[in-house]
């Protein structure tokens, strides 16, 4: 940081003004003057405190016939000197004025003098848009909003006023240093008061993070009772729960850290329940902590909101009082409000905690992850509700329009940035018919994807309170939300607007691979993934497989199939189990409450909703039942099962979608011409294509599978498969293995499991084969095995006894293991 200076302004006064280039860092500029001594010098005059009305009155000096240029440099009794005070290890300043020994903090359009600092006291530094930006380019603003800007009005006698106008307001609270530094020890008790302030939160920061904390107001402290779930109060502070705010990302979520649960509104309704209930999911746990605007702020400075709703919450003035939500900001202000205990939450327990919200927060839409768009997931995407998002060739800007195409042109992923360690809440955003050469920039046109990414952010609610914003940058701002201009897609207001739905946003699945995980189980809160098997879709699986993966393919506006393991979800009908066909029905999906998905088939009216019932049948029922409301998750890490023999795993795979394997490789099967071994080629870049039947060889009990979207044909194998568990015929030949030697044998089962591949007896003609061995070719794996070629000579088993030509099973000829 430059101090610039003239020779005579250091002879006349000893101070020194500060500036600085447009865009410096705004927290190093506030750290760089705290404990200095600083005037605020303006255009139109200096800030002048005055001790006898408690407030900061009136600049000294006539500015109103010369320009600032021009003014000499007063005397040191026209202008008061402040300080800039910063909390112990927080970005949080505090104006303080040395000539009172009192705190400056706003009152309304006004500036007090105060014995005692609060939130109202906190300060920051923004950079102007005002026209002396290059020469002073910091103006000072209160309560960290930058609408509380301060500077001194044009009038004959100047006053220091609240202003709207941030471009004028440039030119009129700026700064200059003075020598010397606050003395030390003064410093020391003006921070120690400081850190006391910091103990009642008024704002969600890194300052409260896992930091317990009971929270307590005017009438008495919140308990959390375990044994009903159920927030109640106390006038006893010792019987307090304590609570702690986890943070992930730029979201907060409320946790009760006495019982090891989260705080969520009750009956599972954001902003309209009556109280607050202990939840074992974070999913509605997420909260914000707002200023109080009652009288009593400065002692109870905060309440606590929900995220999914406008409501705040407090201690109700019943006879029995409990906690329960208001609508009335000042008096929840009295009742619910923030104490710090002193202690924080173990950094072990916080990173578990922080791995359930990574788990269980619901968008709505899967956020998508990597750099091939095969495996994104596809939405199309509304605004005002009827509106979709498109591109059109040779505009760089995304158009809106109540036109509607089923085109690449209307599909649209959120991606996950590589940088970003928790993906829900930052994302990229691209369009299918430009891949992942282009996303959405801040400004809403499409960028280059190379460049710096602009991380989208997710406010939930939207204007209507059921769609959602988004955003990029800080959300005090209104001018960095998307929104619909004039059919384009561009910088406006934020949804929450009472005049303005045009930033309100929906998303429709368009096509992908994902999984229907349950929000609201009915069993123990747990959560399961909707799946199929050969009788209909079923629910409450704890893991995920290959059969809960749902292909989502639109078939018109609003519209899409649902695909489980190649057959299509039909029709449903009320307490009935939703069966497969093998022709599409279209459904409809719309959003719950809480940002999951419902997911209505064909024309039931309100019973034909997804639902899971108490036999873990997926059934239709009414939308209001908690187990209706299903989440979106991505089909991908999904873990396979193989078989050792030797020192290598073997299984077998067949899938309706494309597979992509991790940790294993796949080969297709050829029968020779002898009839008595399977040539084994490696799939080009371990993608499997739909429907086709292969073997995996795996280093590792485990292996993991991705399914992705691809239209490349089946490879051409020998092998066939299932995708539901199937009745076997002992004529077929299985995945086996003979005197610990891997091949396809005839197996007595009776049921070949589920996405499995089997040899069908066709292929062996009339040889009457028992077993085929594998043939990897020049593969080493285990190329000491190879077919009989018809050689002669002596004939030994593989406890190196002599045989006779009759005997069947693998032999050793001529130093090669062979079957017979």
């Amino acid at each position: 940081m430059k101090k610039l200076f003239t020779l005579g302004s250091l002879l006349l006064l000893g101070f020194i003004p500060w500036t600085g280039a447009m865009g410096e860092n705004l927290t190093t500029l506030n750290a760089e003057a705290s404990g200095k001594v600083f005037t605020i010098k303006t255009e139109r005059g200096y800030w002048y405190a005055d001790g006898t009305q408690n407030r900061i009155a009136a600049s000294k000096g006539d500015f109103a016939t010369a320009p600032y240029d021009n003014i000499d440099f007063p005397n040191s009794d026209v202008m008061s000197k402040f300080t800039f005070v910063k909390a112990t290890n927080q970005d949080a300043y505090f104006l303080y004025n040395i000539d009172n020994s009192k705190w400056v903090k706003m009152n309304g359009t006004r500036l007090d003098l105060s014995a005692t600092v609060d939130g109202a006291s906190e300060v920051a530094l923004a950079a102007t848009t005002g026209g002396r930006a290059e020469t002073y380019p910091h103006c000072i603003y209160f309560g960290g909003n930058q609408a509380n800007m301060y500077g001194v009005s044009p009038g004959w006698t100047p006053d220091v006023t609240k202003w709207s106008d941030t471009g004028d307001q440039g030119n009129n609270s700026l700064f200059t240093i003075v020598e010397p530094n606050v003395e030390e020890a003064t410093l020391a008790s003006l921070t120690s008061q400081v850190d006391a302030v910091m103990n009642r939160i008024y704002s969600v920061s890194s300052r409260v993070a896992g930091k317990k904390f009971t929270i307590g107001g005017v009438r008495g402290y919140w308990k959390a009772d375990p044994s009903n779930s159920y927030v109640t109060s106390t006038t006893n502070q010792a019987e307090a729960t304590n609570f702690a705010i986890i943070n992930h990302g730029d979201r907060y979520f409320l946790f009760d850290a006495d019982h090891g649960k989260w705080v969520t509104p009750v009956s599972g309704t954001p902003g309209t329940g009556t109280g607050l209930a202990l939840s074992t999911s974070p999913t509605l746990a997420e909260v914000s902590l707002v200023n109080s605007t009652n009288s009593a702020a400065a002692t109870y400075p905060s309440v606590v909101t929900f995220f999914y709703g406008s409501r705040q919450y407090g201690i109700s003035t019943g006879y029995t009082p409990s906690v329960i939500s208001y609508n009335d900001l000042a008096d929840a202000g009295n009742a619910a409000a923030l104490t710090l205990t002193g202690s924080t939450v173990d950094e072990g327990e916080m990173n578990s905690l922080r791995d359930a919200i990574s788990k269980h927060y619901v968008t709505p839409f899967v956020v998508s992850t990597g750099t091939d768009p095969n495996k994104w997931v596809w939405y199309h995407v509304t605004l005002r509700g009827n509106k979709y998002l498109h591109v059109v060739e040779g505009n760089n800007r995304p158009q809106v329009s109540t036109a509607f195409e089923n085109t690449d042109a209307y599909k649209w992923a959120f991606v996950a940035g590589d940088n970003r360690d928790f993906t829900p809440f930052s994302f990229q955003m691209f369009n299918k018919a430009l891949g992942a050469e282009k996303n959405v920039k801040g400004d809403g046109q499409m960028g280059n994807a190379s460049d710096a990414n602009d991380n989208l952010i997710i406010s939930m609610g939207g204007q209507d309170g059921s769609g959602f914003n988004l955003r990029t940058g800080v959300a005090s701002s209104n001018t960095n939300y998307f929104n619909d201009v004039n059919s384009t897609l561009g910088n406006w207001n934020h949804g929450n607007a009472s005049t303005d739905n045009g930033s309100t946003f929906r998303v429709q699945l368009a096509e992908g691979l994902v999984t229907f995980q349950n929000l609201l189980a009915i069993e123990n809160n747990a959560y399961g993934y909707m799946g199929a098997t050969e009788a209909g879709l079923v629910g409450g699986a704890q893991s995920v497989g290959l059969q809960n993966v749902v292909y989502v393919n639109a078939t018109e506006a609003g519209k899409v199939s649902l695909q489980f393991e190649g057959k299509y979800a039909q029709t449903v009908s009320e307490s009935a189990q939703v069966g497969l066909g093998e022709s599409p029905v279209a459904f409809t999906a719309g959003r719950a409450t809480f940002f999951p998905y419902q997911i209505t088939l064909g024309t039931g009216g309100n019973r034909a909703f997804l639902h899971e019932d108490g036999s873990h049948k997926v059934v239709g029922w009414e939308t209001g039942a908690r187990a209706t409301n299903w989440q979106v998750a991505p089909a991908q890490g999904i873990q396979m099962t193989a078989n050792a023999v030797g020192d290598k795993f073997y299984a077998t795979l067949h899938a309706p979608f494309a597979l992509q394997l991790t940790g294993a490789t796949a080969y297709t099967a050829k029968v020779n011409l002898a009839k008595n071994a399977l040539e084994l080629t490696a799939v080009e870049g371990n993608t499997v294509p739909a429907n086709t039947g292969v073997v995996v060889v795996a280093d590792a009990a485990t292996y993991t599978v991705t399914p992705v979207l691809s239209s490349a044909p089946a490879l051409e194998s020998d092998l066939t498969g299932v995708n539901f568990a199937t009745t076997w015929d002992v004529e077929n030949l299985s995945l086996g293995r003979s005197d610990n030697v891997p091949g396809f044998y005839k197996w007595q089962g009776t049921s070949l499991a589920a996405n499995k591949a089997y040899l069908p007896a066709s292929k062996l003609g009339t040889s009457g084969a028992r077993g085929l061995v594998l043939d990897f070719g020049t593969a080493t794996a285990i190329d000491d095995v190879k077919a009989q070629s018809g050689k002669t000579g002596k004939v030994f088993n593989l406890q190196g006894q002599q045989v006779g030509d009759n005997y069947r099973g693998i032999v050793i000829v001529n130093g090669k293991k062979v079957i017979k």
